[in-house]
């Protein structure tokens, strides 16, 4: 509520700027054609008997929650607007008192300024438009009553249309529970039957997802074990071939005469046995057994492993040992002194040859493994590289190994040579009667013409510088590990 020269203006109507509504106004009109709005005291307490709550059914509890906070809301809207019509009421009382004041004023001016024509005149228009833009107030003003009182209308309306509605929802929810019941145990009875029929699927799929794994697993399995066959023979037939490739010199070379192989001689167990010799391990007689380890072992009884190092090795206990357990013996000659000693030089050098073909042959085997298992194509590519590096070193190994057997098989042509020119001479055999006992001991004298010693030396000799010869050309770093 606000006051603006002399006239109390409605907080609705503050925003409005009206000129010539003041006192001082030069001019006066009549204000017959405001009307006195009718006292709300009866109007009041008549719309809040209206407002009271009707009798009305039970409402369920879902429902009257929302209908009571519907209600409350308008009851606050129509009480504001009850107010708000008050105060338009009081306003326009307070226009109507402004009117008669005006009057009276313009009165007594009339009276009192009676010569002042002119200027009546223009006060008289200026109050006619006074009382113009006061009487288009109290048009805006009824107007909005109107729109009140509709509202209002309006308002109750929705109520006992809210009313009605939520008295139908309880009815049709009454009638729908037990349906609704009936459907949702209906619902929950299924969903208890697929679940049954879920988990029993879900424990059939677990169990075949389980023996599908162990499958998996075996199969996993079995394709390690054929790859570790398949690299295990792909090195024993890479092994074999190079092998073959050693003995085929050999067999392809031309012989002048066809000769029977002489059958090997057995060891006289009287042999003499010095005390600094070594004591070696033929590796013709025992098997070399690829790609095993030499330390300590439990896959084998007797770690066969770790006894073949120890005989390839120099042993000081086994040669004095046997320099211990062999009896004395006369000394040998020079001949065959030279020819052991190239022996063993040729075992030496054959089974240091031997032993590093043996570590390619695991190499070999490795490296064949690691490209099966391997699924980078980088690496299989560096390995295969590397494999056909390794197998050009075995290749030549062998040539090597080859080499030393030829020349070591030369050496025991040579030796057989003079073996069977010895014993081509004629013998004699003389029996002789024991002084006690009824046996006979034969006693057989060898008489032959005496040999030259010079050829028998100077064949070994020649023997034994081939041999050191070829020890030399190969060199240390082609049979022993970088």
């Amino acid at each position: 509520m606000a006051y603006r020269d002399g006239v109390t203006t409605p907080p609705y109507m503050s925003g409005y700027n009206y000129r010539g509504y003041g006192v001082d106004s030069p001019h006066r009109a009549s204000i017959r054609s405001v009307t006195s709005f009718p006292g709300a005291s009866g109007s009041v307490s008549s719309f809040h008997d209206n407002l009271k709550p009707s009798p009305r059914g039970t409402v369920p509890q879902t429902n009257s929650r929302a209908v009571v906070s519907a209600l409350k809301g308008l009851q606050e809207k129509i009480r504001k607007l009850e107010l708000e019509r008050a105060d338009a009421e009081d306003n326009l009382k307070k226009l109507a008192a402004e009117s008669r004041h005006y009057k009276d004023v313009l009165q007594k001016e009339l009276t009192v300024r009676e010569s002042s024509q002119g200027v009546i005149s223009k006060q008289n228009k200026q109050l006619e438009d006074d009382l113009q833009g006061a009487e288009a107030r109290c048009n805006l003003l009824e107007k909005q009553l109107d729109y009140m009182r509709k509202m209002v209308q309006t308002a109750e309306t929705d109520r006992d249309h809210a009313l009605q509605r939520s008295a139908m929802v309880a009815k049709q929810a009454a009638q729908q529970t037990s349906d609704d019941m009936r459907g949702q145990l209906e619902k929950l009875a299924g969903l208890e039957r697929e679940h049954m029929k879920l988990t029993a699927s879900h424990s059939i799929a677990e169990g075949k997802i389980r023996e599908l794994e162990e499958q998996l697993r075996e199969e996993v399995h079995q394709r390690k074990l054929v790859e570790n066959k398949t690299a295990e023979l792909e090195s024993v037939a890479e092994t074999n071939r190079i092998l073959m490739n050693m003995a085929s010199p050999q067999r392809t070379k031309p012989k002048k005469k066809k000769r029977k192989p002489p059958r090997p001689k057995p060891r006289k167990p009287n042999q003499p046995v010095k005390p600094s010799d070594h004591y070696h391990l033929n590796l013709g007689s025992i098997p070399f057994v690829v790609g095993q380890s030499t330390t300590k072992s439990h896959s084998l009884g007797a770690n066969v492993q770790t006894v073949l190092s120890l005989m390839k090795a120099h042993n000081p206990a086994l040669c004095h040992a046997a320099a211990r357990r062999a009896p004395k013996r006369h000394p040998q000659s020079a001949g065959s002194a030279s020819a052991s000693d190239s022996d063993n030089a040729f075992d030496e050098l054959l089974l240091g040859l031997q032993d590093e073909f043996g570590h390619m042959t695991f190499e070999h085997r490795e490296l064949s493994r690691q490209i099966q298992e391997s699924d980078d194509p980088r690496i299989q590519e560096d390995l295969r590289r590397e494999l056909e590096n390794l197998e050009a070193r075995m290749e030549a190994k062998g040539e090597q190994i080859a080499m030393v057997r030829q020349q070591q098989d030369k050496a025991k042509r040579q030796r057989k040579k003079q073996k069977t020119k010895a014993a081509a001479k004629p013998k004699s055999a003389s029996a002789v009667l024991p002084a006690s006992g009824g046996e006979v001991e034969v006693v057989t004298t060898v008489k032959t013409k005496p040999v030259r010693s010079g050829g028998t030396v100077k064949d070994t000799l020649s023997v034994y510088k081939g041999m050191k010869t070829l020890q030399t050309s190969l060199g240390k770093n082609q049979y022993h590990w970088d």
